[in-house]
This record gives C-alpha cells, structure tokens and sequence, in this order.
C-alpha cells in the first residue's frame, strides 16, 4: 500500500488530491449544467412528474412565507411535507424558493454527485489507496449503477450519496475507539468520538430531511455491517471489548438520536400520514415487493441484456420491472476487483494489508443477498430488521454492492499498477478466480449471440417482446471486447504504465456505453419539463372545479404530461382529483383507485362518487374508451349501473373510418336514430331505424362518410328512455371496437357531457358540485370562497337557520376550522368532521367569514425539537472546532 490507515481524522490534501477533487466538481457541472442550459435538464420518469414539481412547490410556498405543508393540487387536497416525497426542508429544497426551478435542480444534482464521488475519494484515500485509484474509483460509482440508475428518484441519490460518508466515520470511530489505551477516561473518550458524533448527527438529520425511507434504510443497513464486521475483525477488539463496544454504541446512538432530532419535522408529519396511508398495514409481501430477482444478476455483468433507454434506436428495457429499479452494474472492472479480493480469502479470512477492506467484501454479499429480498429465504432475516423491515423495492440494497465493488476497485487498482500482483490476485490459481468476471461475461454474450431465444425465455421475457432481443447485439459485443482485454490484463504481464492505460481505457468506455444505452434520467421524449399554463388553461377549459385524466395503458402519457397531469400541474394551478405518489390516503384511494397513475375507478365516477370532489373535466385516452372485439375479449365488469336515458353517446378518442355500427337495445319496439359525430359532438351522419326483434340494429356507414369521432344513439321521443345494452363499431380496415368499457357507461351517468376529442383521448365535462355548497336550497353564488396556494380557504356564507357546510376538499387529519361573525367580529372554532370524502362543519345562524387551516399532525412539535437539535449541532461543531485548535496550538507552542 501507499500508505498505511490513519486514525487521524483526515489526512492533509496534497496536489494530486486538490487536482483530483477539482476534477470531480468539474464532472457534474458539465453533464448536468451544460445540458440544462440547452435546454435539455436531467428531469425524467419520476423526477419529472413527482420530486421536480413537488420541490418547485415547495419552494413557491416557502418564497410565500410559509411551511410547504399542503399541496391543495393533488388527490383533492393531500399533505406535502407529510407526503415524503418532496423532501420539502432538505436545505437544497429550499433553494427553489430563490432560484429559478432548473438551476435549484441542477445544483441539487451536483451537489449530490459531489458528495458521492468526494465520500468516496476520502474513504479509500483515507484506506491508504493512491490518488489516481481513489479518483477513478470515484468516478466509477458516482457515474454508473444505482447512483445513475436511481438518479430518476431524487431523495433516493440523495440518501445513497451519503453512504461513504457513513461508511468512513464508522471505520474511523471504530478504529479510534479500540485503539484508544484502557486507562483513558470516559471524558477523553467521548472528546474523541466528538467527530464521529457529530458528523453522525449531521448524516441522519439530512437522510430524514429528505423524507426518502430508502435512503435511511440503506444507511442503516450499511452501519449495522460496517459496526458488526470491524469489531469482530479488530486487532485489540478483544482486549477492549467492552469499552469499545460501549463507545460505539454510545456514539451511533446519541448521532442516531441526534439526527432524528434534526428530521423530526419531517418525519412526525410523515409517519402520522402514513398512519392513514395504503401503508400503514405492511406485511412480507410488501416488503418483498421490488426485489430483484436472482436471475437478472446476469445485469451486474451486461446492463443492457434487456434494452435500455431507446436512444439511437437501442429498444426499451423489455423485461419485468423496470430499468432503473435493476440498475446495478459498476463496470466489469470492478467486478473483477471484487473477485481478485475473494481470491485472498483464506480458512481463517483475510489476512494481512487486505483485513482492512474485509468489511468491504462482506458489505458486498450483504448487498446482494439484501437486493434479491423475498427471492431467498434471507429476505425474512432483513425484514425483521427494524424500519428496514417496513420498506419495499429490495433491489435498490444494490447500492451497498456497488460501494464495496468501487472501494475494492480502487484497492486492486492500486495493487495492479503497483506491481503488487500476487496482492492483486494475478498469480498462480488466484487468477482463475479473478477472471471468472470476464470469462463469465464472455460466456453470456456468447450465449445470447448463440442461443438468443432460449436463454431470455429462461429470463421471463415475454414471448411477444423477443424479436427486440436482436438490437442489443452489437453492444454485448461491446462488452465481450471490454472483458477480453480486462482478461488480457489479468493474464498478460504488461507494464505498470501499460495496465493503467488500458485499465483506464477499459473504465471509459465501460462508462460511457453504460451512460449512453442505460442512463434513463434525462430522456423523456418531446414533451415538456413544464406545461405552458395558458394553453392548458385553454385546452382544458379549465376554470374552478377539478380535472381528472385517465389512461390505463399509457399511451397518452406523455400528451398529459404537456396538459398538466399530476403532479406537473403545479405548474399550471389546474387542481386534480388524482395523484402520484408513495402515499395516498387509504380511505380515499379504497373509494377512487386513484393510486395508480392516470388511474381512476370508473364505478366510482358510475355511481357518482365523485361528485363531492368538485370534479368538472375528465380526459379518457382511447384504449380506456374502447377495445378490440376478439373471441378473447374479456366481458366488461358491471359496477351496478345501466346505461339507461334517450340519450346515448359512446366517443372513441381518435378519428376512426368507422363502416358498420351494430347496437343492442332493451326496447325493440320504437325507432331511433343512430349517427356518427365530428370532433364537437356534432352529427355527420344519421340513419333512423326500428331494431330487430331481438334489440340488435345494424347499421352500414357509406364510405363518403369522414372520419368520425364517436356515435350517438338516441331515441326520437323525449318522453321514451331505453338501455343501450352494447355497441361496438367495424373500422375500414376491418377492425371491430367495443365501445362498452366501464368508462363509456360511467360518462353515461350524471350530468357528464362528451366535450371534443384531443390526440388519443375524449374530454367530458360535468357541472360539478361547486367547491362549497350546503344542505339549504342555497344558490351557488350565496356562497363566496378565495384560497391560498399554500392550501387555506376562507368562505363567506350567509346563514338563514342553523346549517351544515361541506367543504370539497378531501378530509385529513389536521384540518382545523374557524368562523368568524361578520356582524360581531366573534370568532369560534368549528370542528372539522368527515363527510365521506370531504370535510363538513356546523354553523349556526348568522353571516359567517370561515377559515379552513390545514396545521400537519406533530409539526410543532417537530418544527421546534428539528430546530433545537440543528443549532445545537452547529454550536458543538464550532465549540469543538475551537477548543480543538487551543489545544493544537497549546502543543505547537
């Protein structure tokens, strides 16, 4: 080794190591500032329709002077800071409230990549490994696996970046501790471990601040291996055993306690939402959801097996899951590391300079075993862990491999081109278990290039997707060639310069193929990051009252992204019944299936649920309107309505050439009218006709007809209602539609109205309920409302008699009421009780001014202890500093 491990807290920088840490903020400011200033921002898949617009809210309401608490946008009122998902008080969140959006992304980007590749340039170096494998070390797990791969959920990288972190404070509190002499009192102790505390502290507060559970679990479960490995392994462990083992936990406790402190104001309001959540009841099959299944750890050694991110023509990730939750894969290079190291596993484990990065080889497995979860009888082992047994999606535990890889990669790097070769398990029979990477490579590319069928059915890739298989190809040629010349390094007694050089090499290109065909955090189509509000405005017709837009297989995604689809209209202000995010309300998504995104249960719009939510525009995509009438189409499930009037309109949310329309009614003894509509509902085509005996009518369309946008059946009687039982229409190109989905019945229903049809969908309109409306025979303008964007609605209401208020705002613990009499000036609190969905108070007679306050669950309570526990780290951290060097200048002196 170049040097040996220090207790010392820090080693000084010398030039190489500035040069180096220069290089690794100049990375991130060229791949995220440069292409955001392009126009091309890393804002994709989640990050661009949950942590983006969520933290731009945050920040307007905190520019607003106020606690980002409420966003009164989403699923009819949910909470903001208690949704988690917002990481609405991390500090870099509060930058949107002084910047411009994009540029507060950009600099929460850099500062998250920053932090991981300098953790990780200050762990290994602090190990004793030279510069130059610290820094490619880095850059390899700050650019490649789940770093990059998760970089699609923000708070998720944000948690992973302070992993080394943790890692290098236990080692460090560790070996301080057991090296510490058994006369040394408890004071000196604790002056010791202050560091560790400390940096402890400011760990976890920010981890809870993000609110991202992924991100605390990880880190705990990167501690507890870290803690449990270095005491076993330490030299005067046993010596000290009870001492140390009292300081370290002493340590982690009071930075545990410490931390929790800071992020209590995020956490009380998250848990208490949780509490009502879909979440608050989590069992096994939760936890085990999102666990990477064994199979696919072919991916830590060709990322793209499956396709990737469509760039240059390369196909979509085509298996199960999807590509950022199976990210993993640190470079064939770092495997191999991994592999020399177990080469030097001995009966009684690692010896000699290797002991030292034992942890690492043990962090590895622990995070392999961790990221397969339910898939091996482990996974019961893991959920009985504390908080991490209440999390889901195992295979991001992929991020502790990819830590102990990028560490050992630089430790055989270092041992490479240093000529330390039998170190670095090139010599002798150590080498076949450090190529068995590379040969293992090397034998799956044969294998899909061979045997391509075969061996992705035995990956559960479905049938229908395997002719895409044949695009990926040319780069598992790529990555043969890659692992040749890394087995050519191992086998090949090359130079010192030469290794480097081609190590290098080989690191580059693994990046870049890697960045190119896998990376999906910035590609996300022509669709824009922020939707232009008044074209929205106008597409939507928007004026009070809520949206709703409904897709089921997402092939309108992106056109609603650019109208304002949860959450991206925050940008627009156009308020919605749905949703998307980690937690939603129990009760409300039970009624709605609002859960899933662009979902809604059309049974609930059928018996009008909805109607309390103030829910005036829906857009319905096509493949929720109507579907191909095969042998095998599956019968359409009632929902305890019928499609019953004179009046029956079915659109299909697309312009068809539609040649034949073929109905079943319930009366076959009147005639009515059966047509085809234009964009606006209005009809370009109208046969009258009397049914057969048995309902069913048919009706040939000439081919002059245009392209029409729907039909209309309807009975030439006002006074004659009939049930149009089913219908379905023949395309020009012989392909027959059925135009029964749930969602055609439910728009039956109520007072919904067919608007026009836009690109793939149908827009309705409805009346709606109004925001507030009460139990007397009130006209809607007797009742006058403003709010606020942070969520607060005030209500002027004029009470003849005594009288219940309903409020369309979903119902959540926290609401609080006040009234105040306009004739008085009196004020009195009103109790905020739950009338299905929505909210309702009592008012007694008189002229009332009412102020809805939504005030989160604990966040007092959290505010003030999150506030103590930050200035009390920050005067420690300047107390230490300052008697630390009083007493490095009382020894100068």
């Amino acid at each position: 080794m170049a040097s040996t491990l220090s207790t010392s807290w820090w080693r000084p920088l010398d030039r190489s190591d500035r040069r180096a840490l220069l290089v690794m903020l100049a990375i991130p400011l060229a791949v995220f500032a440069i292409p955001a200033a392009f126009g091309y921002p890393a804002i994709a898949q989640d990050n661009h329709i949950q942590n983006f617009p969520l933290r731009y809210l945050s920040g307007l309401q905190l520019r607003g002077g106020h606690l980002p608490l409420f966003n009164a946008l989403t699923n009819s009122g949910t909470p903001l800071l208690g949704g988690m998902n917002s990481g609405s008080l991390y500090p870099l969140t509060v930058i949107f409230a002084i910047v411009p959006a994009i540029a507060a992304w950009v600099i929460n980007l850099v500062a998250v990549y920053v932090s991981a590749a300098v953790g990780l340039f200050a762990l290994v170096r602090w190990l004793g490994v030279r510069t130059a494998a610290a820094g490619t070390a880095a850059v390899v797990f700050t650019y490649s696996g789940a770093m990059m791969g998760q970089m699609v959920h923000l708070a998720v990288v944000q948690g992973f970046a302070l992993l080394p972190w943790m890692i290098l404070i236990q080692l460090w509190l560790i070996r301080r501790v057991t090296s510490l002499p058994n006369e040394v009192s408890v004071r000196e102790r604790w002056r010791e471990a202050t560091p560790a505390t400390l940096g402890l502290a400011a760990l976890w507060g920010l981890t809870f601040l993000t609110g991202e559970p992924r991100a605390i679990a990880e880190l705990e479960l990167a501690a507890l291996v870290v803690i449990a490995v270095e005491l076993a392994m330490s030299a005067s462990f046993v010596r000290t055993r009870w001492r140390a083992l009292a300081a370290v936990a002493l340590v982690n406790g009071a930075g545990v306690l410490w931390g929790v402190a800071i992020g209590l104001v995020q956490m009380l309001p998250g848990w208490a939402f949780i509490g009502v959540s879909q979440r608050s009841a989590i069992d096994y099959s939760f936890f085990g959801s999102g666990s990477l299944n064994t199979k696919w750890t072919v991916l830590l050694f060709l990322q793209d097996a499956f396709g990737g991110n469509q760039v240059f023509g390369f196909p979509h990730y085509f298996n199960n899951y999807n590509l950022a939750e199976v990210t993993g894969y640190v470079g064939v290079a770092a495997l191999t590391a991994l592999a020399a190291f177990f080469s030097r596993l001995t009966r009684r484990g690692w010896r000699g300079e290797e002991r030292r990065f034992a942890v690492f080889g043990v962090l590895a497995v622990v995070g392999l075993i961790a990221a397969w979860g339910s898939f091996t009888p482990f996974g019961h082992v893991f959920h009985a862990l504390p908080f991490f047994g209440k999390t889901r999606l195992q295979s991001r535990n992929i991020i502790l491999f990819d830590v102990a890889a990028s560490v050992l990669f630089a430790w055989w790097l270092d041992a490479l081109t240093s000529r330390r070769f039998r170190e670095a398990g090139v010599r002798g029979r150590q080498r076949l278990v450090t190529a068995l990477p590379a040969l293992t490579t090397l034998a799956l590319g044969l294998i899909i290039l061979l045997w391509s069928d075969p061996f992705y059915r035995w990956m559960e890739v479905r049938e229908w997707l395997l002719p895409q298989t044949q695009y990926v190809r040319v780069n598992i040629v790529v990555h043969m060639v890659i692992a040749a010349v890394v087995l050519a390094i191992i086998v090949t007694p090359w130079g010192e310069r030469s290794r480097r050089r081609w190590l290098l090499a080989v690191v580059v290109v693994d990046l870049a193929l890697f960045n190119l065909f896998c990376d999906v955090s910035f590609y996300q189509g022509k669709w824009p990051v922020r939707p232009e509000t008044a074209s929205v405005v106008r597409a939507l017709q928007a004026g009070d009252g809520r949206t709703a837009m409904v897709d089921r297989t997402f092939e309108n995604y992106g056109r609603y992204l650019s109208l304002g689809a949860t959450n991206v209209n925050v940008f627009t202000g156009v308020a919605s019944i749905q949703g998307y995010g980690s937690l939603v309300s129990a009760r409300y998504d039970d009624a709605l299936a609002v859960h899933p995104l662009l979902g809604l249960d059309p049974c609930a719009v059928a018996r009008g649920r909805t109607n309390q939510l103030d829910l005036r525009t829906m857009l319905i995509a096509r493949s929720s309107l109507s579907e191909p009438l095969t042998p095998l189409t599956v019968p359409v499930t009632e929902c305890g309505v019928v499609d019953d009037g004179v009046y029956h309109t079915r659109p299909f949310g697309e312009p068809l050439s539609v040649r034949q329309i073929d109905v079943t009614l319930s009366d076959s003894s009147r005639a009515v009218a059966v047509g085809l509509m234009n964009r606006e509902g209005s009809i370009i085509f109208r046969v009258e006709r009397v049914p057969a005996p048995d309902g069913t009518l048919r009706v040939v369309v000439p081919a002059a007809v245009p392209a029409a946008y729907g039909i209309q059946v309807n009975s030439l009687s006002d006074t004659w209602g009939f049930t149009l039982r089913h219908a379905d229409v023949t395309t020009s190109d012989q392909v027959r539609l059925r135009l029964d989905e749930p969602f055609q019945i439910a728009m039956s229903q109520g007072d919904w109205s067919y608007v026009t049809t836009g690109e793939g969908y149908a827009q309705f309109r409805s009346e709606g309920s109004g925001r507030f409306w009460t139990n007397l025979e009130l006209p809607r303008s007797a009742i006058r409302y403003h709010d606020a964007p942070w969520g607060d609605e005030w209500a002027s209401v004029r009470a003849p008699v005594p009288m219940t208020l309903w409020r369309s705002t979903a119902w959540l613990p926290g609401w609080r009421a006040t009234a105040t009499d306009l004739d008085t000036g009196t004020t009195r609190t009103l109790d905020v009780r739950r009338s299905d969905l929505i909210q309702k108070v009592e008012l007694p007679e008189g002229r009332w001014r009412v102020h809805f306050h939504y005030h989160a669950p604990y966040i007092a309570t959290g505010l003030s202890l999150s506030v103590v526990g930050t200035l009390a780290l920050g005067l420690t951290t300047w107390r230490y500093s300052r008697s630390r060097r009083r007493r490095e200048g009382s020894l100068s002196a």
